[in-house]
């Protein structure tokens, strides 16, 4: 066997999770409409474009044609300071975000906006109210993280994995690191959700990490 013919039978052109995508947004330019199509193609895929070349609006893009697909919201995490950013940016191009903290604040049909240090709540119970916590918080995947005598300390998603039909994640290369908490966090938060689109946007992919790459 040659080496490109097993390089051939690694590629994964199709993954099963297409996005169909209905009109896109007369802002796009032509090379964002083309990237836009082939992210939605793969359905879980990285924005790794340099500064500058419109990741924000092709995020809010494919998060509303997920919302016109799935029936769905879609949650995105950005840092702090982007949220706001994120709100005047979606106003400009027709676009709709919620930049919110808590679950009761989630719009249903648009692209709700949070930072990724609101994923996890971390609270302490004692013994006694262990089944109990585990019952009334069994949609957000509660983990025991510390156990004493009389207490447990345990940390659960901040919302229900289950009730997005996709997930973004801007500034992306805040999950690089392969043993980072908030990595580990959002791919538990994903899979025990079972979210079938994801999406990440990033210009400093770090493009000869293969680390990165892989998270």
């Amino acid at each position: 066997m040659k080496y490109q013919d097993f390089l051939a039978g690694k590629a994964k052109e199709d993954l099963g999770n297409a996005l169909p995508l209905g009109e896109l947004s007369p802002h796009h330019f032509p090379f964002q409409s083309h990237a836009t199509k082939w992210f939605a193609k793969k359905g879980r895929a990285i924005l790794a474009e340099d500064v500058g070349l419109g990741k924000g609006l092709q995020l809010m893009e494919l998060g509303t044609q997920i919302i016109q697909h799935t029936g769905m919201p879609v949650l995105m995490f950005a840092p702090p300071a982007v949220k706001a950013q994120f709100k005047l940016e979606a106003a400009k191009f027709g676009f709709t975000v919620n930049p919110f903290d808590e679950e009761f604040q989630l719009e249903p049909d648009i692209i709700n906006i949070t930072n990724y240090e609101r994923l996890l709540v971390r609270e302490t119970i004692q013994v006694n109210e262990y089944q109990a916590f585990l019952d009334k918080w069994r949609d957000y995947d509660p983990l025991e993280v510390r156990r004493t005598e009389t207490t447990i300390t345990l940390d659960r998603f901040r919302f229900a994995p289950a009730q997005f039909g996709g997930l973004l994640a801007d500034e992306a290369s805040i999950l690089k690191h392969y043993n980072a908490s908030t990595r580990e966090a959002l791919t538990r938060f994903m899979e025990f959700g079972n979210i079938p689109y994801r999406f990440g946007a990033t210009a400093t992919a770090a493009p000869n990490d293969f680390i990165e790459w892989i998270n």
